[in-house]
């Protein structure tokens, strides 16, 4: 008599391998999203709901923003009534809000979704006047009832403050 030995794996042996497999995959990633809800782990389904995201949201948003300021000639930064530019086109509001939904100029950087408003604020530095030196700020709140009233007011509990200086060229 002969005795036969096989090798490998049958089809029903392969088959309940990937069942066991599969299940102990499942029940890991269920247990990791329990984990999450309870708040143990960093788990958050959407990109916009972490803390480090919408902080990195909003620097790249106010640094966009500063970027499109600073490419403006200096005329459209102004003030419009100490400082007068025969023939230039008017200059921009020197307190302005932005939303999600629109507010800006045609070429201006988006606010992302996130947050609820951005005030673009446009003053003399310090005790300068006329065509001197202009203060750029720039307040990003990420809830409506953080933004004042009137953009210009005070600021609310801002999520982001911002500030660049542009001089006459």
């Amino acid at each position: 008599m002969t005795t036969h030995t096989e090798r490998g794996l049958s089809l029903v042996e392969l088959l309940v391998a990937m069942l066991l497999v599969t299940v102990v995959a499942l029940i890991i990633g269920g247990l990791t999203k329990a984990l999450g809800v309870l708040g143990i782990t960093q788990f958050a389904p959407g990109r916009y709901e972490r803390p480090a995201r919408a902080r990195t949201l909003a620097i790249e948003y106010a640094q966009a923003e500063m970027e499109y300021l600073r490419g403006l000639p200096y005329h459209r930064l102004r003030d419009a009534a100490t400082c007068t530019v025969p023939g230039a086109p008017p200059p921009l509001p020197a307190t302005r809000r932005i939303t999600p939904a629109g507010g800006g100029e045609p070429d201006e950087p988006p606010l992302p979704g996130l947050f609820a408003a951005a005030d673009i604020v446009i003053r003399d530095y310090e005790a300068a006047s006329g065509c001197g030196v202009r203060r750029i700020t720039i307040y990003v709140y990420r809830r409506p009832a953080d933004a004042p009233a009137t953009p210009g007011e005070p600021p609310g509990a801002f999520f982001l403050r911002a500030d660049v200086a542009r001089s006459p060229e």
